[in-house]
């Protein structure tokens, strides 16, 4: 029953980022600084199969993750259940990343008829949703000027 509850919740709480994960990710032109040459690169594995797309939605900020408008948003085709996509031109700073695996390509989470979502998802420092999505606190990566930093995660 609760890790049902947690599904429902998680689900719930992650609909405006999938909802809206089809729009585009714009960098002003104060974003677009010279100290944004950090790169974060994404190894997703464990898709449950190789239909679909991932997408990565990156944040920057607690208040925006992972319910908000992501910072930016990249895409990846699956090959033998997984997939690598990179965020280029990041300041330094500290990020956090939720994953879809989006495997019927209609640019949302589906659910079955109990609400549970029916496609994986995933959040940077693999950290599980347990009754609620993790904090972007317990999801940061941080990024130092320049570097170029490769994280892996597991889909749930």
């Amino acid at each position: 029953m609760v890790k049902r509850l947690s599904a429902v919740l998680v689900a719930a709480s992650m609909v405006t980022f999938f909802a809206t994960a089809h729009v585009p990710s714009i960098m002003s032109a104060a974003e677009k600084t010279d100290n944004a040459t950090g790169s974060l690169t994404v190894i997703v594995k464990n898709t449950s199969d190789n239909q679909g797309t991932i997408r990565a939605a990156l944040y920057k900020t607690p208040k925006e993750f992972p319910m908000g408008k992501a910072f930016k948003i990249v895409e990846g085709k699956i090959t033998d259940k997984r997939a690598v996509m990179t965020f280029e031109n990041l300041a330094e700073g500290e990020y956090a990343i939720a994953l879809l695996h989006d495997r019927n390509d209609n640019k949302k989470m589906d659910y079955n008829f109990l609400g549970i979502p029916s496609e994986g998802y995933g959040f940077s420092n693999n950290v599980k949703a347990v009754l609620s999505p993790p904090t972007f606190e317990q999801a940061k990566v941080p990024l130092s000027p320049n570097a170029h930093v490769t994280i892996t995660i597991s889909m749930q």
